[in-house]
């Protein structure tokens, strides 16, 4: 071949290169993208559910790093304070509930639709620029070795049957099941709600900062009352302890559903596809059945079978929800400040 020949050749080559790099997907020759995503502590090692989601999640274009940022309202002030110095470092925040949205919502951008959700869930979460991936019905768990009833008619029923120096309470300041039980005892008592917690306090056998060490009290033998969930009975039945049994309301259950949101950022295109990603993965029927396996928590979509541990605990079609009101911002500030003032200062 003659050099003008190849010249021609050479020339011809590189004007057709730029429109087949063109038709290539651009993640065929994208860099690998790193999602990542601030939870809490008992979401993250072995058994948890982002282990099954790191598990489920294919990709050669997205990597997740999950960030445990201590308890979920401690994960909350991160982000916020990152926020503050203009310097966000999480693209996703997992774990946070509906209690916190209005705190929450001017961080977080749409998140992908969702479809096949439970009605009350889908109701319940309906405008809010969050996805849910679990939920469940908040309530004390007993040792009925050393207590006798856990059937009651109302809230103020049940307060006065704890015992004191019995019960594992958490702390409303760092996680969201504490801060699920001050609403209710505020709902529920009405303005006489600083009189309910003078009466609580004796029955503290302590305030812990997580669900995680109020319930290992409880699991140790030390408490024989904790907050926690209805669905907390399933785990106890799983391995046998069926002395350990979720105490019922007739008033109602308050519900919790926990929620990932999409932080606001500036992204690539490959990097929201890593984001549509993860969330298509965790909305999965796959971790939706490791849902109950794993978080000890209800599923969020319809129709996903649950472990025969969950045989005679009640799910959304029997169980009544006592709905809490979601407080703004400055009324969450000013009811925090109460709490430090009224209740832990004393």
């Amino acid at each position: 071949m003659s050099k003008i020949a190849r010249a021609r050749f050479a020339f011809c080559i590189l004007k057709a290169l730029p429109l087949a790099l063109l038709s290539l997907p651009l993640s065929a020759h994208a860099a690998t993208e790193l999602l990542q995503v601030y939870t809490y502590d008992s979401l993250k090692g072995k058994g948890s559910l982002t282990e099954a989601i790191l598990k489920d999640f294919v990709s050669n274009q997205c990597k997740i790093d999950f960030v445990s940022v201590g308890d979920s309202l401690q994960m909350v002030g991160r982000l916020e304070s990152e926020f503050d110095r203009g310097t966000p470092h999480a693209d996703v925040i997992l774990g946070f509930d509906q209690f916190q949205v209005p705190r929450l919502k001017r961080y977080l951008e749409a998140p992908p639709a969702v479809k096949g959700l439970i009605p009350q869930i889908a109701s319940a979460v309906s405008g809010m620029p969050a996805v849910p991936f679990d939920a469940g019905f908040m309530t004390f768990m007993v040792d009925t070795n050393r207590v006798a009833k856990t059937q009651f008619a109302t809230w103020k029923d049940d307060w006065a049957a704890i015992p004191d120096k019995s019960t594992a309470l958490i702390d409303p300041r760092t996680s969201t099941p504490g801060w699920g039980f001050y609403l209710l005892t505020r709902q529920t008592a009405g303005s006489d709600w600083r009189k309910l917690w003078k009466q609580l306090k004796p029955k503290w056998l302590t305030l812990a900062p997580s669900w995680d060490s109020a319930y290992a009290l409880f699991t140790s033998g030390r408490a024989s009352w904790v907050w926690s969930y209805l669905s907390s009975q399933a785990y106890h039945q799983a391995q046998g302890e069926l002395s350990r049994k979720a105490v019922r309301v007739d008033e109602g259950l308050p519900l919790q559903i926990e929620l990932a949101g999409v932080v606001k950022k500036k992204r690539t295109v490959n990097q929201v596809r890593c984001v549509e990603l993860f969330f298509s993965t965790l909305l999965s029927r796959t971790i939706q059945r490791e849902v109950p396996k794993r978080q000890w928590m209800f599923p969020v979509l319809q129709d996903v079978d649950l472990p025969s541990a969950f045989d005679g605990v009640p799910g959304f079609s029997k169980t009544k929800v006592l709905e809490l009101k979601v407080p703004s911002p400055d009324d969450t500030s000013s009811m925090r400040r109460e709490w430090e003032s009224e209740v832990r200062a004393q």
